[in-house]
């Protein structure tokens, strides 16, 4: 595993939440971080509260994780703010619950187009960067409801469920190059 101190990091859906902690954390253990999300104004707290906290490189992103484009802008404005960006987090995500027959289509690829495509889009984005790393990495966090559909999370477990499965597939694709998913 990359060693924390020195690295740096792009993390998504960082304004609040586990991305909030998570953004916070990594700081606290000396990591430079690429901060994105929809929430500016959440962005702004949480690198002011870093920035308090002393010293880490912290730079801000407005970005809609279901829209490709900004995803690839992200990737480009983060590497270019942090030459050895090592470390992507896919960590926004949103929740739709409902029985199947109460969410509509354009519910569905709302929710699919976030929880799922913008961690596949992100993926592809920084991985040519990080192709050429010594070593990097690549986090998809998802929800247990991606191994398990309860009552009233039909939309929501089918978002999760390719979220929880492509870390091993993109594991398996890349085992001869440096990044790795997880």
């Amino acid at each position: 595993m990359t060693t924390i101190r020195g690295a740096a990091a792009a993390l998504t859906g960082a304004a609040s939440g586990i991305g909030r902690a998570l953004a916070i954390e990594l700081a606290a253990r000396g990591c430079d971080l690429a901060l994105a999300d929809r929430d500016a104004a959440g962005l702004e707290t949480v690198a002011a509260e870093i920035g308090r906290a002393g010293g880490r490189k912290v730079s801000i992103h407005r970005v809609d994780v279901g829209a490709p484009a900004d995803i690839a802008v992200f990737a480009q404005e983060a590497i270019a703010a942090h030459p050895a960006l090592n470390i992507l987090i896919n960590n926004a995500g949103v929740a739709l619950f409902g029985e199947f027959a109460e969410i509509d289509q354009a519910q569905m690829d709302w929710l699919i187009s976030i929880n799922f495509w913008g961690a596949v889009h992100a993926c592809r984005a920084f991985l040519p960067a990080f192709s050429a790393r010594r070593e990097a990495h690549i986090v998809n966090l998802s929800s247990v409801f991606g191994l398990i559909a309860p009552p009233g999370r039909t939309a929501y477990a089918a978002a999760n469920s390719p979220c929880a499965a492509s870390p091993k597939a993109c594991a398996t694709s890349l085992r001869w190059q440096t990044a790795r998913c997880g």
